[in-house]
């Protein structure tokens, strides 16, 4: 295994606070992508590493496939080109070993650091920062590590622990990708394996759970077969997942599964406004279905959302767009499949069996479907690290 060097911390730590963190929404936003990608040009000139073609072709059909459709907003094809540009930099500075090991490390710090949100908010202690303010706008208690939404300081709604991100549906993307990681290179352990879980907890994301437990089974059967586990250790393991998937099921669906049903409640508004999601994506892919809407395009999003809800349920609702991956290629089209088949079907996971490889997939699906967040940074990073073949980890493994 590599080694990860001392500059692939900062750098996997630029990757993930330009990924929509609490830092990112409230200063300057978009803006942080230029002194970063500056720093990666800095550091491509004095390594001069080689350039895989396929991550040059690939960034020129996604510009190609977004620039086809003159409904695009300038400014989101501005990001997204720049987010292509900084991926296609980065991922040729860092193999996806080191990646991995400076990505897994960083999100299990910030998990264990996230912890600290529950006494503080438990006691009614308040920052004296100034506050974060999320992507919609929504007020955080600045703790410079992770953030508390206001409204749970001020007693409304349950507590959830979001991190440093926006909500608990975005801290489980990151915390469930570095499970990702860290089972593809062995670097999950036991006390690193309940950290995350138990941060996925606090977390109170259902998909997050889910998404958790889908890869906790490949997280099991990888280190069967790779027998990692003494006669005692299965023994221990088969109860403890009847034990884990008996508690979650009890807590999470017949308890806050069941809320999303309860009208008036906050997991029921989040579920209505989700299911307005699919409806109004659904009639824009069969009105739009080979170049889409255009990258960027929501207002169009909005008129069928009126027109499909009516203004008042459909302003009461607000629906998000948090069906990540079906609005992307809402926007793009059935012409830009092609984007998503290597994030989606990454080959990095190539020497794995078809089963496991088949729940990763779904997992993968499930934890970005929940959020809109694949213009970010960190799932076109994971797309461009998807280009490579089992042959050139291995080959690059050397640098």
């Amino acid at each position: 295994m590599l080694n990860a060097h001392k500059s692939d911390y900062a750098l996997v730590l630029g990757v993930i606070l330009l990924s929509g963190s609490l830092y990112y929404m409230t200063v300057l936003r978009n803006l942080w992508l230029l002194p970063f990608l500056f720093v990666l040009l800095i550091k491509f000139y004095s390594n001069r590493p080689r350039i895989q073609l396929a991550k040059i072709v690939y960034s020129i059909c996604a510009l190609m496939v977004v620039l086809s459709n003159v409904a695009f907003k300038p400014e989101t094809v501005a990001v997204f080109a720049t987010n292509i540009l900084i991926s296609v930099l980065l991922t040729s500075l860092l193999p996806l070993e080191r990646f991995a090991k400076a990505y897994y490390r960083i999100i299990v710090c910030l998990a264990i650091l996230s912890w600290l949100s529950l006494p503080l908010w438990f006691f009614g202690v308040r920052s004296p920062i100034g506050d974060f303010v999320s992507m919609t706008d929504v007020p955080y208690q600045n703790f410079l590590v992770f953030g508390i939404r206001n409204e749970f300081m001020d007693g409304v709604g349950t507590f959830r622990n979001a991190g440093i991100f926006w909500e608990p549906g975005a801290f489980q993307v990151f915390l469930n990708v570095g499970f990702v990681f860290g089972i593809l290179f062995g670097l999950v352990t036991m006390p690193t394996y309940f950290i995350l879980l138990i941060t996925i907890l606090t977390a109170n994301s259902t998909t997050g759970i889910v998404v958790f437990g889908i890869l906790s089974i490949v997280y099991i059967i990888q280190q069967w077969k790779n027998g990692s586990f003494t006669s005692s250790s299965k023994a221990f393991i088969c109860g403890l997942i009847i034990c884990l998937g008996a508690f979650l099921f009890a807590a999470e669906y017949l308890l806050l599964g069941l809320d999303k049903f309860q009208e008036g409640s906050s997991s029921f508004l989040s579920f209505e406004a989700r299911t307005a999601d699919y409806l109004i994506d659904w009639h824009l892919l069969m009105d739009f279905p080979f170049q889409g809407i255009g990258l960027g395009n929501y207002h169009l999003r909005e008129v069928y959302g009126i027109d499909l809800l009516g203004a008042g349920l459909y302003w009461f609702n607000s629906p998000p767009a948090a069906d990540g991956l079906f609005v992307f290629l809402v926007q793009i089209g059935l012409l830009g499949c092609p984007l998503l088949a290597p994030f989606i079907f990454p080959r990095y996971l190539k020497e794995w069996s078809w089963p496991l490889k088949m729940l990763t997939v779904i997992a993968i699906i499930l934890m970005f479907n929940n959020e809109n967040m694949f213009l970010f940074l960190l799932p076109i990073v994971m797309a461009i690290y998807g280009l490579a073949s089992a042959a050139g980890r291995k080959k690059y493994a050397a640098q």
